[in-house]
């Protein structure tokens, strides 16, 4: 029966399962990034490129677009192909073919690194192809999409006659070699036993459904007609043979009593059964209706195991109370219990967002002392004082795997590339604005020079708040000095609402109280992405314009209120759209990234995040550790938790998730208003 394919839905779980693999390597301040090289305009590229970058973005992997002009020269597309090799933050490259002429191609793939081919163009990748040999390289993306929609289709290609049509080195031949590979590696699986070969195969799938054997077990047939196939689930034990020994007997009267509890038996002997052993043998019938009756749930420890694990006074963070938020019986594990993974040795590449922050933090530290304003510094003197301080950095790192020559020069040229970046959009938006610096790496807390955030519960008891506030900036207005926050992120990071709303991102709201003895007004609270981006464009543009897009690309987003003074020294330069905020005004109307709620609107946001973190503390207190995780749009923390083994979170077991019902930004403020 002929079977159309159709590509969306095995993309689509294809995504889910790189986005869950993009997740996982964010978390080590590792994002995945394609490369695309296309050369001219042609339509087709054009449309390619356009899917591409939809399907990444879902996936979570960054695209870094580089376009040439059509007559771009053979030296120009070389010169990006061998910035391309030198750039350890992409992973991956994409050409688009034609490229100018068949001996420009052929440069091309030669110069690329094999580990960076992911469309077949080396010979190292096309050595991949034809030998089988997977880990030389990639096979072409179309020929690797066939097979795996084959595959999502279960559609058996073991002893198919299989017609190709086309022979190109793109499509045609890869398609023939990896169908050729997959029926290769069953007839390796098939000769490399020496004495026996046991097969097995299942008659039907967890549903009851019946299915067909694999190919292979037919073809066997027909080669060794006398072949002997048994089966472990045609013929059924008798009842007889099932009740013998005591020992011996108990097993097959749970399988009864769980299909009888599952609505699949309604056996009258095993009943009799049961009467016998609740009668003649009532400790081992405990235990077993024990083992039925289990459930995996935990509510609460007492009050005093609580109070001896944290205290009268309790010292914790908001990062911390966002974990409890998430999943308390995390929580009670890693804060409360201090469970850890067993430490395995081993020497690891240093985390790039620990260096951005030591750097950042030294060159605001460098300025402060010296008293030398942010707008006062210029793009020499910056690229001057981050290259030093890079230098120092990587000395203090000495003891660790990087002081390898060549990898601590490439790792100090990249660093010094991505933060002499950051650091001048950080002058940019200060120049640009009303703002300046007055802190870096405020450290708030008992014993710190910033107070602690105090909560008061109920009961009189005291809960202590500390943290690490990253940038504080003060401006000064007829009406007042405002302050505002900013956080800074190795990642794209959108502020959402509804988290802040629901007490799982409550970090940078909170720290508003920290710096409530500076005397300013609230002025807004935002997220700063360290990048040094790649620029997509379709035309060849001038150096001040891919200045312009970085600028826009490296913008601020959050929460601001909604004050035309305070938006105005957040960015002295805005009109209609800023430089600094990812914020648009049309009409007295706000878009964009950066929530502009009222100062009462802000105000009421705040007081009910209070509320919730008392609310938090006080159940921390009060013993509550039920593993119940949140679950909002399909979103659990349980994906890469540490302590899955456990939890043992089994919904058959009695778990289940505390799901969150995402609610519109207007919907938060009308139930904000009735707090």
């Amino acid at each position: 029966t002929p079977v159309i394919m159709k590509g969306a839905s095995a993309a689509e779980r294809l995504t889910e399962e790189l986005k869950a693999r993009s997740e996982k390597l964010r978390e080590q301040s590792i994002v995945p990034a394609l490369a695309i090289l296309r050369v001219g305009s042609d339509p087709s590229d054009m449309a390619y490129e356009r899917g591409a970058l939809k399907r990444a973005e879902k996936a979570l992997v960054e695209i870094k677009s580089i376009v040439l002009p059509k007559n771009a020269s053979e030296q120009d597309i070389l010169a990006e192909i061998e910035k391309i090799n030198a750039d350890d933050s992409i992973h991956g490259c994409l050409m688009f073919r034609p490229l100018k002429n068949k001996e420009t191609e052929k440069r091309a793939a030669e110069m690329l690194e094999p580990k960076k081919d992911v469309d077949c163009m080396t010979l190292s990748s096309q050595a991949a192809v034809y030998t089988g040999n997977r880990e030389c390289g990639f096979a072409p993306c179309t020929a690797e999409a066939v097979i795996e929609l084959l595959k999502y289709y279960n559609i058996e290609i073991s002893g198919k006659n299989v017609v190709v049509l086309g022979r190109s080195q793109v499509i045609g031949k890869p398609v023939a070699m990896l169908l050729l590979e997959e029926n290769f590696n069953i007839y390796k699986v098939l000769t490399t036993p020496t004495d026996e070969l046991h097969l097995s195969y299942p008659i039907s799938d967890t549903d009851g459904k019946a299915l067909r054997p694999s190919e292979v077990i037919n073809s066997l047939k027909r080669i060794f007609p006398n072949i002997k196939i048994s089966s472990d689930v045609i013929a059924k034990e008798t009842l007889k043979e099932k009740v013998n020994t005591i020992n011996s007997t108990v097993p097959n009267l749970l399988n009864d009593i769980r299909e009888e509890l599952d609505g699949e038996s309604k056996s009258e002997e095993w009943k009799k059964i049961y009467l016998w052993f609740a009668e003649n043998q009532k400790e081992r019938i405990s235990y077993i209706e024990e083992g039925l009756n289990y459930k995996n749930t935990i509510e609460y420890i007492s009050k005093e195991s609580a109070n001896k694990l944290y205290g009268n006074e309790m010292n914790t963070s908001v990062s911390k109370l966002e974990t409890y938020a998430n999943c308390p019986f995390k929580y009670y594990l890693q804060y409360g219990l201090n469970a850890k993974e067993r430490k395995v040795y081993k020497l690891d590449t240093p985390d790039v967002g620990i260096f951005l922050h030591e750097i950042i933090e030294r060159f605001s530290k460098y300025l402060l002392e010296r008293n030398i304003s942010f707008r006062d510094i210029e793009k020499e003197k910056s690229d001057e004082i981050v290259s030093n301080i890079v230098d120092d950095v990587l000395l203090d790192f000495k003891s660790n795997i990087m002081t390898s020559t060549n990898k601590m020069k490439q790792l100090s040229l990249k660093l010094k590339k991505l933060i002499k970046r950051v650091i001048w959009t950080i002058v940019l938006q200060i120049k640009e604005s009303d703002f300046e610096v007055v802190a870096s790496e405020l450290e708030f807390g008992k014993g710190k020079k910033v107070n602690a955030i105090e909560i008061e519960l109920e009961n009189g008891q005291k809960v202590l708040l500390s943290g690490k506030i990253d940038r504080v900036d003060i401006a000064k207005t007829e009406e007042g000095k405002y302050i505002r926050i900013i956080d800074y992120k190795s990642y794209s990071k959108e502020m959402k609402l509804f988290n802040v709303y629901s007490g799982l991102e409550v970090q940078l709201i909170t720290y508003m109280d920290a710096v409530d003895e500076l005397e300013a007004m609230p002025g807004g609270i935002l997220y700063l992405k360290l990048d040094d981006p790649m620029i997509k464009t379709s035309k060849n543009i001038e150096s001040e314009e891919i200045e312009e897009q970085i600028r826009k690309s490296l913008r601020m987003n959050g929460m601001i209120v909604a004050n035309t003074r305070l938006i105005k020294a957040m960015d002295t330069e805005m009109t209609s759209e800023s430089n600094n905020l990812n914020l648009k005004i049309s009409k007295e109307k706000y878009t964009g990234k950066t929530y502009v709620p009222t100062e009462e609107e802000f105000e009421k946001l705040r007081f009910h995040v209070r509320k919730t973190l008392r609310s938090l503390c006080e159940e921390i207190l009060s013993g509550k550790i039920k593993n119940q995780p949140v679950k909002c749009k399909g979103k659990t923390p349980c994906t890469y938790c540490d302590y899955k083994v456990i939890c043992q979170f089994d919904k058959k077991l009695g778990n289940d998730f505390k799901t969150l019902h995402e609610m519109k930004k207007e919907e938060i403020w009308e139930q904000l208003k009735l707090e």
